[in-house]
């Protein structure tokens, strides 16, 4: 029986639950660990492979590789992908600030936003940047671009495998301000994968654009408030090295191969979700 939407959806959000029964237990074990990011990243983390564990035991015939499509690629195609999620930062962003100048947030949410993502000492910070551009976008990556896309694909369209992995990404993240720039970004991480044929493209794409956000304040506070032309700009070069990547996909032996593969039905039985 064909992994369907409706599959993916129950099975997403039972995921999500399993999510949010561990982080409650979280904050109900100490107030401190329910305001870490690092720690609400680690256990978002060992939820989604735990979920990933479990779903390639229900797709018997498949290596792990194939489960979540870490297949050989170009090594051009994960370098424009990388550079493309640096790329699409800004743009992303500003749409951001644009939505939550629609929905202002109170004192109190603007204050616990502006200090969650802010190091509290250099181990933290190092810990903080290793879940958001390293651990956590992989085990976000191996779900849904990985797992989910990887189980639809057969049976679906790349547009729909795509916008219906993008969708349940974009409601994984809490505050609906950043869901137009959540889904943009899912968008870009859909075609990189359909591309592609493989995870790491879309892996790279986002742990950029994570890692540029991240740092950005830091480095330099101004980008946090670009001007219209730095982000008319930016989206234009976003736009071109997107085109870049489509075009190196397609000319790329490894990602034809890879593609073929995405089409291939599981090998084995229970292909259904639990």
């Amino acid at each position: 029986m064909k992994i369907g939407v409706i599959h993916v959806i129950l099975w997403t959000f039972g995921v999500f639950l399993a999510l949010g029964i561990a982080l409650l237990t979280a904050a109900g074990l100490s107030r401190h660990l329910e305001n870490d990011p690092v720690v609400s990243a680690a256990i978002q983390s060992a939820v989604y492979l735990g979920a990933c564990a479990l779903f390639a035991a229900r797709r018997p015939g498949r290596s792990w590789s194939e489960t979540f499509a870490l297949r050989n690629t170009s090594v051009w195609l994960v370098l424009a992908a990388l550079a493309l999620g640096v790329m699409t930062c800004i743009p992303a962003l500003t749409l951001a600030g644009f939505m939550e100048n629609l929905a202002p947030m109170n004192a109190t949410e603007r204050a616990a936003h502006e200090t969650w993502f802010k190091p509290r000492s250099f181990t933290h910070g190092v810990a903080l940047f290793a879940f958001a551009a390293g651990i956590g976008v992989f085990s976000e990556e191996l779900l849904f671009r990985g797992a989910l896309y990887t189980g639809l694909r057969p049976h679906h369209t790349a547009t729909s495998a795509g916008w219906t992995t993008g969708v349940l990404f974009t409601l994984s993240h809490g505050d609906p301000r950043f869901w137009p720039s959540i889904l943009a970004l899912s968008g870009l991480l859909a075609v990189v994968r359909a591309v592609s044929g493989s995870l790491w493209p879309s892996l790279f794409l986002h742990a950029g654009f994570n890692a540029t956000a991240l740092g950005m304040p830091l480095s330099n506070p101004q980008l946090e408030d670009p001007s219209i032309g730095l982000v008319v700009a930016s989206t234009a070069l976003s736009a071109l090295i997107l085109g870049v990547v489509v075009w190196i996909g397609r000319r790329s032996a490894s990602a034809d191969r890879a593609r073929q593969v995405d089409l291939e039905p599981d090998p084995g039985l229970g292909e259904t979700l639990p």
